[in-house]
């Protein structure tokens, strides 16, 4: 008997240890993004790989009656769906369905709303400069703030940049850590679930055009480091019939080459414009380390900030 007890013990202590073993971490949680008239995209982050997963929706709190396609996932890698065929000026609810093997497992539930009409109120949030690891910048301000958007039925957020620490970054997998840090619970996945997040970039992204040759090759630069990092994590529109914005391409950019760093669109009576005055400026034109991260002297001559012509005109 006592032989046959410390088996089951000795097997109910591998089970377990089998079972923790595959417990699933978020390490990016949802994330809502290009919310459309009849759309939203979905980012998430997941370190084990996963046999299925999908999103059940509907316009009712826990009443789905609709499902995207079942995909399977890469451990780490971000799993992208677009919940579409919605319709517009509607609140939907949606939960992620997933597994690994076996039964599946349920993620809390989130929202959205679809693109309001003119003249239909709605509220929204800014937020800018928020410096945590950079400078001046305090991570429990930074969560509160979160937080208070979180419960304040904001339909989106437009941050603004100074949110992503890149000043020291040195690798691709620095800046890949620098925007998911931001994706936790900690940070932006206290809200992310329920609020689509637009981007705007900030000196400290450091996507400045004259960080370009840093390094001798514009692949190895702290610019196309994080632009491909905020591209992964943090997807910003494109150019879609909804979202207008830049077209331009480089050859260094991940998957359509696409920038994600200026657009434009509308909700309700508002016309909503984000800018990129740091891409397309490949001469510094300012003297000294102002803002922090600029080793380079510069020229001084502040007409040497452009736009570019396409986001000018």
């Amino acid at each position: 008997m006592k032989n046959a007890l410390t088996i089951m013990l000795t097997l109910l202590t591998v089970f377990w240890l089998t079972t923790s073993s595959q417990a699933q971490t978020f390490t990016g949680s949802e994330l809502l993004c290009r919310p459309t008239d009849h759309s939203v995209t979905v980012n998430v982050v997941v370190n084990t790989a996963l046999a299925e997963v999908y999103f059940e929706y509907g316009a009712e709190p826990g009443v789905y009656t609709a499902q995207t396609e079942s995909i399977s996932s890469v451990a780490n890698e971000p799993i992208i769906v677009v919940i579409d065929g919605l319709e517009a000026n509607t609140r939907y609810y949606y939960r992620m369905v997933y597994r690994t093997s076996g039964a599946p497992q349920y993620r809390p539930e989130g929202s959205f709303h679809t693109q309001r009409p003119p003249g239909s109120t709605f509220q929204f949030a800014i937020t800018s400069d928020s410096h945590v690891n950079i400078m001046l910048g305090s991570s429990s301000i930074w969560q509160l703030t979160l937080t208070n958007i979180a419960s304040d039925n904001t339909e989106f957020l437009l941050d603004l940049g100074d949110t992503f620490a890149m000043d020291n970054v040195t690798s691709e997998s620095g800046a890949r850590s620098a925007y998911l840090f931001q994706r936790s619970t900690t940070y932006f996945g206290r809200l992310s679930h329920s609020v689509p997040i637009f981007l705007a970039v900030g000196n400290h992204e450091q996507e400045e055009g004259w960080h370009l040759d840093d390094n001798g090759n514009p692949v190895n630069s702290q610019p196309v480091w994080g632009t491909n990092s905020r591209k992964r994590y943090f997807p910003n529109p494109i150019p879609d019939g909804f979202y207008t914005g830049n077209t331009d391409t480089y050859y260094a950019l991940d998957g359509d080459q696409l920038h994600e760093n200026y657009y434009a669109w509308t909700w309700g009576d508002v016309l909503f414009v984000v800018i990129d005055p740091f891409w397309y400026t490949t001469v510094k034109p300012f003297i000294g380390n102002t803002g922090g991260g600029e080793a380079e002297a510069g020229t001084g001559d502040r007409w040497e900030w452009t736009l570019g012509l396409a986001q000018f005109n």
